[in-house]
């Protein structure tokens, strides 16, 4: 089932998985979700360590 404008994320769910054409789909976001993640960690970590005391 399609839903017009809506957004498919990643699921946080290892439980529940989906078809690989909604996965790759026009709505989805999931790679840039992804690729989106890892320097979001990587500020939070330098923010909880002090690492950027301005």
């Amino acid at each position: 089932m399609s839903i017009r404008g809506a957004i498919r994320l990643l699921s946080t769910s290892h439980r529940i998985e989906i078809d690989g054409s909604v996965a790759d789909g026009p709505q989805s976001v999931i790679l840039q979700q992804v690729a989106n993640g890892v320097p979001i960690r990587m500020a939070a970590i330098d923010l909880l360590l002090g690492a950027d005391s301005r």
